[in-house]
Formats: structure tokens, C-alpha cells, sequence
């Protein structure tokens, strides 16, 4: 990482003293009601809100912040990434695009991940708030790397591995795509005693109404749902479940590619709208959240869309990882098969746009670093996918601030702008509610009730550069 010690001065100097902020004449984005209360000043001591209103007289050696023709946004949450790795560089880049907090979906590295939560909960390191889970709890053929994807044999074994997991600290379980029914089961079993909840892929051989009544707690990436949506989800998950148990090699995925071209190739065409609109039902009635993370789904669908992601944050990305992306891109264009297509891009945001017009709780996560899927600037590249399914821009902000805060059950701490709240906030130079595009325009980042200037924020985009 290019200048460590730049990235230390400004964690040192940062939390070195406690401030008292105070926000003159600001526009808050109220998210939960989704309008604007104009001219409002914020006083914010010991990291939380103190009170709000038109006239607030400033603490002794506070610091006035003239928030005049500017707008006050809870911080944002990404909801799944794999931060914990790369965390040196990925954790200045969130608080730098206003993300003050994550959900770690899926890290062999535990303990580094409660070390980092503890470190900043503590105020001795950057970064955002930190939920997370260990490794995802798959069967067989695994598809991720060893120690990243545990595949289970056996239901004992799952309930041992859910014993060891939980005792780490973390705040869920992951659950993959080769589960069977039975250890599928054996996972919701053990997290119900662990008192856990259980998120994840929907494994291929669950349909999605056994999952839901289990437990799941979120579906991410929607995985499953392009065929449960459909007329012929249990004709197309036993053509799957054949697929699987036919297989004799070893590389899961290799297999998992194959099943996912199989399952779009099945079922686009046969998008059943009352089936959807049952389920959906299904989801709301045990309070499941889904993740689409339509960026990591749909970056290389359009030929054109990668000049609009990189919008100058590339240059946050080391060289030899950027000419990978690259590779894999071209390859990807060389590829005419409906998996590049825009009819599979249509449709995803067909079953994104059904889930939200059915009051799903949607959550806003991009599955960064995948390829393309830039640390903190993913997320607005999200919201822009969102406004495309159909949601409107107050909707497209409850996904990154109020609804990660009821899905972690702490929105009496985050996810909205209120007394007694944790101050996190982004300072915006235009109103979002307007147009999306707006998150992007960010002039200052509270974290924790520190204060982080645009020029701060540049030192934190600098200290991720790799050499």
C-alpha cells in the first residue's frame, strides 16, 4: 500500500481528541419518510446526535460546519463484500464514498475480522462498522477456494463446524449453493441454537419456499429466484439436481457455470407473475431481506457499461489486477452466449423490479472487489442499477441506511438521522431524493462523530493506492 504512514497520521490525528460538530443550516434527507426538512442545524457530541433543530447554539470549541445549499444523509451501508482481505486498502475507500458500514459476506480470515471490528469500535483504526460472517458452509463439489468454502458431509459435521464458527464471533452464518435439503436443514438447526440467523445463496437443491420457512434471513444475489419465479422451477431444479449428481470432477465452479447457464437458458421465458407475487408474499411474512447486487450481476452485460463504472476511481486499482479485469472482460466479449446477453440483463432486473414493487426488503450490496466492482464507488454504480429496476431515489437510499439498520435490528442506533443516533453521516453538495447520481457528490464523511473533510477524503483515496 503506497504511504502507510500518511494513512496513520490520519487515523492518529483523527481520533486523537473527541469533537463537538456542529452542522449549521443543512438540509436533512429524512430516508424513512422520503423528503427533505430544510434548513436544520445538527449538534453531534461523543460519536452520537445530540439534538437537532433551526436554532443550536455551538458548543465551547466545537467545529462549525456552514451547511448551507448542502444535504445530511445517514451514512451508507454495502451490504455484502469481502473487505476483510484487503482490508488496508478497501476500508479507507468505503469511509471515502461515504460507506460507513459493511457486512463481511464470506472471509476464511475470522479472526482478522473481529480484530478489525474491535479496532475500530475502539477508535485505533479507519474504517466502516463491521458485520460479518466466517466461511460459507456449502456441500459437494465446493466451488470457492479451501478454507474460504467448507464443504459438509454430514449433518453432524455441520453441526460441528456451526459450534466452531460461532465461537470466532461472528454475527450470522453463510450458507452455499451445494447444500443438500438435509444439510441445509442441519445448518438452520444448529444457527437456531447458536441463536444465529443464516443468510446466503439459496442452494440449488432447496426450493425457495423450504428456505424461507427454515429461517433464511437473506437471499443474495437473488440466486434461486430467476427460477422459482417461474412455471417450471421444480422441472428446472431436478434438471440441476441430475446435473449435479452426474458430475465427476472435481472443480464445483466449472459445475456451478454450467447450472447457471442451464437454469437462465430454462427459465426466462417462462416468468410466472402470480407465482412471484406468491412468494414475495412468502418473504414478507417471515421478514427476509434480499441483496440483488445487480452490479455484480450485470457489469459485463452492456459493452459500454465498464467507461461508466470507472468514472476515474480505476486508478484506485493496482495495475496488475486492472489488466486481469481487462482480460476477462474481452474474453467475456468474445462470448455471444445469453450469459453476456442483455435479455439476461432485462431479466434480472425483471425479478428485482417484481421483488420491489411486491415491498420486498431489498438491501443495496455490490459484492466488491469482484472484477470491476470498485470499493465505496460500487455502491452508487448499485443505486444507478436500482433506479433501473424501477426504484425511486428515496426507496434506492432506504436500501443502503434504514433497512440495513431494522435487517440488524439496530435501527435505534443507525440508518437514519435522529437524537441518540450514532454519527455517521455523508455531507452531499446536491439532493439525492433529485437524482441518485447525487450520493456521488459527497463533501464531507462523519464517522463515529468525527469529521473528515473533502481533503481528508482525498488522503484516505490516496492511502489505497497500490504501487
Amino acid at each position: 500500500m503506497k504511504n502507510v504512514s500518511l494513512l496513520l497520521f490520519i487515523m492518529v490525528s483523527c481520533f486523537a481528541n473527541a469533537q463537538s460538530i456542529l452542522i449549521k443550516n443543512i438540509s436533512i434527507v429524512d430516508v424513512e419518510q422520503g423528503k427533505i426538512n430544510p434548513a436544520q442545524s445538527v449538534l453531534i457530541t461523543d460519536k452520537r446526535i445530540k439534538s437537532i433543530g433551526k436554532k443550536i447554539t455551538a458548543e465551547k470549541n466545537a467545529i462549525v460546519v456552514d451547511g448551507s445549499g448542502k444535504f445530511l444523509l445517514p451514512g451508507l451501508w454495502d451490504m455484502h463484500v469481502h473487505a476483510v482481505g484487503s482490508y488496508k486498502s478497501m476500508l479507507p475507500l468505503f469511509l471515502a464514498y461515504g460507506v460507513t458500514g459493511v457486512r463481511e459476506m464470506g472471509t476464511e480470515f475470522v479472526d482478522t475480522m473481529v480484530y478489525l471490528r474491535k479496532m475500530i469500535a475502539k477508535e485505533e483504526m479507519i474504517g466502516p462498522t463491521i458485520y460479518g460472517t466466517g466461511p460459507v458452509l456449502d456441500g459437494t463439489p465446493t466451488i470457492l477456494k479451501p478454507g474460504l468454502d467448507i464443504g459438509l458431509r454430514s449433518q453432524a459435521e455441520a453441526e460441528h463446524v456451526v459450534d466452531s464458527i460461532a465461537a470466532k464471533g461472528v454475527d450470522f452464518l453463510k450458507v452455499y449453493e451445494m447444500l443438500t435439503p438435509e444439510l441445509f436443514q442441519a445448518v438452520a438447526n444448529s444457527a437456531r441454537k447458536k441463536n444465529l440467523s443464516f443468510v446466503g445463496h439459496l442452494p440449488i437443491q432447496v426450493d425457495l419456499a423450504t428456505a424461507i420457512n427454515a429461517g433464511m434471513k437473506s437471499i443474495e444475489h437473488m440466486v434461486g429466484l430467476e427460477t422459482a419465479f417461474t412455471s417450471k422451477a421444480d422441472s428446472i431444479r431436478q434438471i440441476e439436481i441430475g446435473m449435479i449428481k452426474s458430475f465427476t470432477g472435481s472443480n464445483g465452479l466449472q459445475l456451478l457455470g454450467s447450472l447457471r447457464r442451464k437454469r437462465f437458458a430454462e427459465a426466462y421465458e417462462y416468468f410466472d407473475q402470480q407465482k412471484a407475487n406468491e412468494l414475495c408474499a412468502l418473504l414478507n411474512s417471515k421478514a427476509v431481506y434480499v441483496t440483488p447486487t445487480l452490479i455484480v450481476l450485470l457489469r459485463f452485460a452492456r459493452r459500454d457499461d465498464l467507461a461508466a463504472q470507472k468514472d476515474g476511481a480505476d486508478k484506485y486499482i493496482d495495475p496488475q489486477t486492472k489488466n486481469g479485469w481487462n482480460r476477462q472482460f474481452e474474453n467475456l466479449l468474445k462470448d455471444t452466449s445469453f450469459a453476456v446477453s442483455e435479455k439476461r440483463l432485462q431479466y434480472i432486473l425483471k425479478i428485482a423490479r417484481t421483488l420491489h414493487d411486491n415491498h420486498v426488503n431489498l438491501l443495496a450490496g455490490t459484492d466488491t472487489p469482484n472484477s470491476w466492482v470498485i470499493p465505496g464507488f460500487g455502491l452508487h454504480r448499485e443505486f444507478e442499477y436500482l433506479s433501473e429496476a424501477g426504484l425511486s431515489n428515496a426507496d434506492i437510499l432506504r436500501t443502503a441506511t434504514i433497512n440495513p439498520a431494522k435487517f440488524m435490528n439496530k435501527e435505534k442506533e443507525t440508518g437514519s438521522i435522529g437524537i441518540g443516533k450514532n454519527a455517521d453521516l455523508v455531507i452531499l453538495d446536491a439532493d439525492p431524493l433529485q437524482q441518485i447520481s447525487n450520493t456521488k457528490r459527497i463533501d464531507a464523511v462523519i464517522v463515529k462523530g468525527k469529521l473528515f473533510t473533502k481533503t481528508d477524503l482525498a488522503h484516505l483515496k490516496e492511502s489505497a493506492l497500490v504501487q
